[in-house]
């Protein structure tokens, strides 16, 4: 979560990689890896508020 709150988002996609490893049914994480790749691939919004929306 600190390396996605301070836009390191390789980093956090790595992170959340190894929760999902020990329990990939965490919904949370795998919002936040797919954010944190989308971000990675695509770069970041100025405006982020470092929170996810679900929808």
């Amino acid at each position: 979560m600190e390396a996605f709150r301070n836009g390191r988002f390789y980093d956090a996609r790595e992170g959340f990689v190894a929760v999902l490893k020990k329990n990939r049914y965490d919904l949370a994480a795998k919002l936040y890896f797919f954010e944190s790749d989308r971000y990675y691939q695509q770069g970041a919004i100025a405006e982020r508020n470092h929170a996810l929306r679900i929808s």
